[in-house]
């Protein structure tokens, strides 16, 4: 058996993905404290759905979500 742990000779791809993790795991973290009870699954799907459609990126005033809508 023979076990690969990352892309091969693209060490920017793997710190890629670690960031991504970090992210995850800091934002799984901070809704942990407010909620007792939630299962890991719906955590996680708040995490997504908080990262997918309210965080700003780059230069945007507007979130994700409220680009979708306003072309509605």
């Amino acid at each position: 058996v023979h076990h690969i742990t990352g892309i091969a000779h693209n060490a920017t791809g793997q710190a890629i993905i670690e960031r991504a993790h970090l992210i995850l795991k800091t934002l799984l973290a901070k809704q942990k404290k407010g909620e007792i009870g939630s299962s890991p699954q719906m955590r996680l799907q708040k995490v997504l759905f908080t990262l997918n459609f309210l965080t700003l990126s780059g230069e945007r005033e507007l979130s994700p979500v409220l680009i979708h809508f306003s072309t509605l």
